[in-house]
């Protein structure tokens, strides 16, 4: 089955900007729609990763961009 038909592009960009530059880099070997979504995606996401804290009494995520 085809990676689009797991996750949206938007959702996988959103995952994909959480992590480091070097596991971006090994996300693009994944497979082709992996791979063209770091590749021309690659201004738009932030040289470090987005620290993500987890709630777990409230099961709640929350995304910190100004770190």
């Amino acid at each position: 089955m085809a990676a689009e038909k797991y996750f949206s592009t938007d959702v996988l960009l959103d995952i994909l900007q959480r992590l480091p530059p070097s596991s971006r880099r090994r996300a693009r070997l994944v497979c082709r729609h992996w791979r063209d979504v770091v590749d021309d995606r690659t201004t738009e996401m932030q040289s470090r990763a987005k620290p993500l804290i987890w709630d777990t009494c409230c099961a709640e995520a929350y995304v910190f961009n100004n770190l």
